[in-house]
């Protein structure tokens, strides 16, 4: 049995010439097959989950405050056309990427549109690695297949000023840490500086706490104990002839109250 679908649509479905939000009603095609789609929706980063946006297409998305060993990217899919009461199974593969499915990231091995429904949910689960700390940002592509219950009717989509490819999707994600909002303030730059994620990870890792752990303290009493051991560790590694680098390759420094003596490196 199959039930209508209504769709409010604008010209960027890319089916129709239409008026902006003007209603449409579509039966889907004849031999029963319906159209299937990526389409994100706002949402926000719960525990272990996470919602696409479709901005979200082009940022990067940090890991830093999922709990856990691992992240479930959830990214929503629907249908047009045709709603079926019987469970149909849709195909999602892996296009592209700089990760390992299987190492890196995985994937269900089946996708379903329940019966009744217009709407499911494709669920990628990465793994929280130790080689994120490096701050490289890595990216996952995924694109969804036709098979006999769905083909790719609606290809493209115009989101604001963007034309959005709704048959693939890139998730990119790292463990880089957005700069705390505390971070600032002449008193705190002249304790550690300018900020960098290798600098507050090395931070986090010298007083053994979390970001989430750093951002809630009172950097007016703690600061400077940050600042002391973290300083102490730096000159300790430093002198030992392996000294702290940031990403770009240069010595990390505090600020000017707790500089380390890189003089045998100049």
């Amino acid at each position: 049995m199959k039930r209508l679908l209504s769709l409010i649509a604008s010209c960027s479905l890319l089916l129709f010439g239409c008026r902006e939000n003007e209603a449409l009603y579509y039966e889907g095609e004849p031999d029963g097959t319906s159209g299937i789609y990526f389409a994100y929706y706002s949402g926000m980063t719960m525990g272990s989950s996470i919602t696409y946006h479709y901005k979200d297409t082009t940022a990067d998305n940090s890991l830093t405050n999922v709990a856990g060993s691992s992240a479930v990217v959830g990214v929503p899919v629907r249908v047009f056309g045709n709603i079926s009461e019987q469970d149909r199974p849709f195909k999602v593969k892996v296009i592209g990427g700089t990760v390992k499915e299987g190492e890196d990231f995985t994937l269900p091995e089946e996708f379903v549109i329940p019966g009744g429904a217009a709407s499911a949910s494709v669920p990628v689960t990465i793994f929280k690695k130790d080689e994120l700390q490096d701050g490289v940002v890595r990216y996952i592509t995924i694109g969804l297949e036709e098979n006999e219950y769905f083909k790719p009717y609606i290809d493209k989509r115009l989101v604001g000023n963007d034309t959005i490819n709704v048959q693939t999707i890139t998730i990119r994600y790292s463990m880089v840490f957005e700069e705390p909002w505390n971070w600032g303030g002449t008193s705190n730059l002249n304790n550690w500086g300018a900020y960098s994620h290798a600098k507050l990870n090395f931070m986090l890792s010298v007083m053994g706490w979390t970001y989430r752990e750093f951002t809630s303290k009172n950097f007016v009493y703690v600061g400077p104990t940050i600042c002391i051991l973290t300083q102490a560790e730096l000159q300790k590694r430093a002198d030992a002839g392996d000294p702290v680098r940031e990403l770009d390759g240069s010595l990390m420094q505090l600020g000017p109250k707790f500089l380390v003596d890189y003089s045998a490196y100049e």
